[in-house]
């Protein structure tokens, strides 16, 4: 089966965000990684939806679309982290819930961004990631900057440390998944220490730099 993606632009108040809608199909690559397309999720109307509807909408579709695949996955999700941005814009991260143990390919995130009454939000995410890997992904918007994820594959950790251009900070890590802070998300390259529960070095990347989109 074939995946079809289409760039979709959104602008709103003079705005414009580039993200990718997922159209049709499905398809698994051949390292066993399950993708999604990001998914556009403006609120608009007489009714708008909230964060936590709309992002358990996307998880429940998400879940179905796995299994149909034949990869293990579920619906269940939690809030992982934010960033809180200058220009007023707040993203959260959310997740695959990390209680169900399910595997890297049935793992799923998506970030809500909400603009702070400077447009309506949106989401984009993926699922599935690289099992023994660190990874990093870049999205950029003209409303609220460089927003950056990443992924740690089925390492069991709990926490990263980020250090870029002599600053530094720590995140927790949830079903192998973290966000870059936004104090921190503009630069080109990370030195990323990947920690466990007993705050343990488990790998240590220098150099990371994140791929761009999802």
């Amino acid at each position: 089966m074939t995946e079809v993606r289409t760039a979709t632009e959104l602008r709103e108040r003079g705005t414009r965000h580039t993200v990718i809608t997922r159209r049709a199909g499905r398809k698994v690559l051949a390292a066993g990684v399950l993708l999604l397309a990001p998914v556009l999720a403006a609120c608009g109307g007489p009714r708008p939806v909230s964060q936590a509807s709309r992002v358990a909408a996307l998880f429940t579709k998400a879940a179905a679309q796995l299994q149909r695949a034949g990869v293990g996955s579920t619906s269940a999700h939690v809030l992982a982290d934010s960033a809180h941005f200058s220009s007023g814009s707040t993203v959260s991260l959310w997740v695959t819930a990390p209680a169900h143990g399910i595997g890297a390919a049935g793992r799923c995130f998506y970030l809500y961004v909400d603009h702070g009454g400077h447009g309506g939000p949106f989401t984009a995410g993926r699922c599935g990631m690289p099992p023994d890997r660190v990874t990093l992904h870049r999205i950029t918007s003209a409303a609220t900057g460089d927003i950056v994820v990443g992924t740690t594959g089925m390492l069991a950790s709990a926490a990263v440390r980020i250090e870029a251009a002599g600053h530094s900070a720590l995140r927790r890590v949830t079903s192998g998944y973290f966000l870059i802070p936004a104090s921190l998300s503009s630069y080109e390259s990370f030195n990323l220490t990947i920690l466990d529960r007993n705050n343990r070095a488990l790998r240590v990347v220098t150099g990371a730099k994140a791929t761009p989109g999802l």
